[in-house]
């Protein structure tokens, strides 16, 4: 009796989609088991839904800031500790590849957003979540860190066996819901590090 459900969801079902502008409705390319169990669990919702059952799927861009319960394997959490705890970033398959990010809080934001609207602009829809701006070629990526905390090696790895890259359009949730990000990457690397500096994460590496 459930009658609005928001699933988690992940733009990495795109998967391996080079430079194209992705929007909801473009092709899934999936490269992990992560990826297709994400698609399988949008594919069940919407097959549940009826006029007592609303399913929304939020597709996440890779999320990035300080938390209560901080994850050290996303590429910004990760390049800010590395920049912070050994003075190099590290940057696998050459750092061409595309990937969006969204600040932790931006991510609240969008749940609350679509808790909030009616019921008809979401039952049954999927929405890329992140902005336009925060959309970046790793290597890019990588610099932006580095201009946040001066001093650092960028060390780039042409080889790497994850071969994910998407450009992603956040088009629908921006016009449908009015829904727009409010923090950067600057201010996540920002707080990350000084959180790691002041020691309020008190070890990086504990897992």
């Amino acid at each position: 009796k459930i009658k609005r459900f928001i699933y988690s969801s992940s733009c990495s079902i795109y998967g391996a989609s080079a430079d194209e502008k992705l929007t909801e409705e473009s092709m899934k390319n999936p490269v992990s088991l992560y990826a297709e169990t994400k698609i399988k669990s949008e594919k069940a919702l919407l097959g549940m839904m009826d006029n007592d059952f609303a399913p929304c799927l939020l597709r996440n861009s890779t999320v990035f800031g300080l938390s209560p319960r901080m994850r050290f394997d996303l590429a910004i959490n990760t390049m800010t500790k590395f920049a912070v705890t050994k003075n190099k970033i590290y940057v696998l398959g050459g750092g061409k590849q595309w990937r969006p990010f969204i600040h932790v809080e931006d991510v609240a934001d969008a749940f609350i957003s679509v808790l909030e609207s009616p019921i008809e602009k979401i039952k049954g829809h999927a929405f890329n979540v992140g902005s336009d701006e925060s959309n970046f070629q790793m290597e890019k990526l990588a610099k932006l860190v580095k201009k946040c905390i001066p001093g650092i090696n960028i060390d780039i790895i042409e080889e790497d066996p994850d071969k994910r890259s998407y450009n992603v359009c956040f088009d629908k949730i921006v016009n449908t819901l009015d829904f727009k990000t409010k923090r950067t990457v600057e201010e996540g690397v920002k707080e990350i590090a000084e959180a790691i500096k002041s020691r309020r994460i008190k070890n990086p590496e504990n897992s």
